[in-house]
């Protein structure tokens, strides 16, 4: 989505972008963890009322992408860590700490946390955050000024 949405405004909308999203949710997202403070992450911000990061430090199918190519350096994971600083980020970002429960729904790489729970036949916390927010519009943070929060 990203490099649609970065073509598009190159190619056809002089480098900008209209808000034609309520909220992007990115889960478990394979970016740098300052990815969102960039030009390349502010086309998600600028499309969006709402761009949600679902992230899980333990999520072990992230740890190959750490592992740099020949000559380039290794990078935090936004979906590792969540946003680099959340002050650095646009206002419209969000963050949901899953590392409580995302062993316990994909054991041993706690990367698919997103789909069902623990059992599989049920959606999962954040597959039922994403519903919410898609029902409602609106996200519910305890942490206004850090917009982050332990799902």
């Amino acid at each position: 989505i990203r490099g649609a949405l970065l073509n598009w405004a190159k190619y056809d909308r002089g480098g900008s972008i209209p808000m034609i999203f309520r909220n992007i949710f990115l889960t478990a997202p394979d970016l740098g963890n300052d990815a969102l403070q960039g030009l390349a992450g502010q086309i998600f911000c600028g499309s969006s009322r709402n761009v949600v990061v679902f992230y899980a430090a333990d999520d072990y199918s992230l740890r190959a992408s750490k592992i740099p190519s020949a000559g380039e350096v290794s990078s935090r994971r936004l979906g590792h860590t969540g946003p680099d600083d959340i002050k650095k980020t646009p206002r419209n970002v969000y963050a949901f700490d899953c590392d409580e429960f995302n062993n316990e729904y994909d054991n041993p790489l706690g990367h698919t946390y997103f789909l069902s729970d623990e059992t599989g036949k049920r959606p999962g916390k954040v597959f039922l955050q994403i519903f919410k927010g898609i029902k409602s519009g609106r996200l519910v943070h305890t942490t206004e000024v850090e917009r982050t929060e332990i799902l």
